[in-house]
């Protein structure tokens, strides 16, 4: 059993957990274990809260999803040092806006945070996202036909259709929401929220950057921020 680093991706919107396995098990044994909750709408917060990879897990549906081992970790490690390095992990992605974790510390707890204490966290995740093994098995993960054929079989599905037209109806319809859409009337908005939409959906269903940058008039670095949810956010 593989001890280590794993993310369960949604493909559709590139959103994923961090999680880490120290235990006999294995990774493969807490997957098959969160697979099970996942299933039966089971895991939830302490106080019976949704977390948000349920949410989206119910959202999007169970062929959304995929199990990915990010980095395999020595057998004789304990708890403390497979932490340390999730640790890492969700520090160097925590403020990007796609994680679905819900707490920034890792399971075992983590040394106080400091200035230098995230510089050598953002430096050790650079060096491991640098390992050719780790950039294969997230590219082959993006690029796989099965992957792209899932997804679009996926977007095809009516149930997800309505699942998605109930979720940005429920959305929409919150207070703190409609605020933020009126930013779309303002004199410096090229875009609206229809056409933001427009552009996310034609993204997951294979428009480059390029091109919905051409058919919108924008810039391709705005594009990619639209499509990433790093601007236009509702949440």
């Amino acid at each position: 059993m593989t001890k280590g680093i794993y993310n369960i991706v949604n493909i559709i919107t590139r959103d994923f957990y961090v999680g880490s396995s120290w235990s006999n098990s294995g990774i493969e044994g807490r997957n098959k274990k969160e697979l099970r909750e996942l299933r039966t709408d089971n895991w939830l917060c302490k106080d019976g809260r949704r977390t948000h990879i349920q949410n989206a897990w119910n959202l999007y549906g169970e062929q959304a999803f995929s199990w990915v081992v990010v980095e395999a970790l020595p057998d004789d490690w304990d708890n403390k040092q497979i932490h340390a390095v999730e640790q890492q992990h969700l520090d160097f992605f925590w403020h990007s806006g796609v994680l679905y974790n819900m707490k920034s510390i890792a399971s075992g707890g983590a040394a106080p945070s400091t200035p230098e204490i995230r510089n050598k966290r953002s430096l050790s995740m650079k060096i491991a996202n640098a390992k050719p093994e780790v950039r294969e098995k997230r590219r082959l993960t993006k690029q796989k036909p099965e992957v792209k054929e899932q997804r679009r079989l996926t977007d095809l599905k009516p149930e997800v259709k309505a699942r998605r037209s109930a979720a940005m109806k429920e959305v929409m319809s919150r207070p703190d929401v409609k605020k933020k859409l009126s930013g779309e009337n303002s004199a410096n908005a090229k875009l609206t929220w229809s056409q933001v939409i427009d552009i996310r959906e034609q993204y997951i269903h294979g428009k480059t950057h390029d091109m919905l940058a051409k058919l919108y008039n924008i810039s391709p670095s705005t594009t990619k921020q639209i499509v990433h949810y790093k601007t236009w956010k509702i949440d």
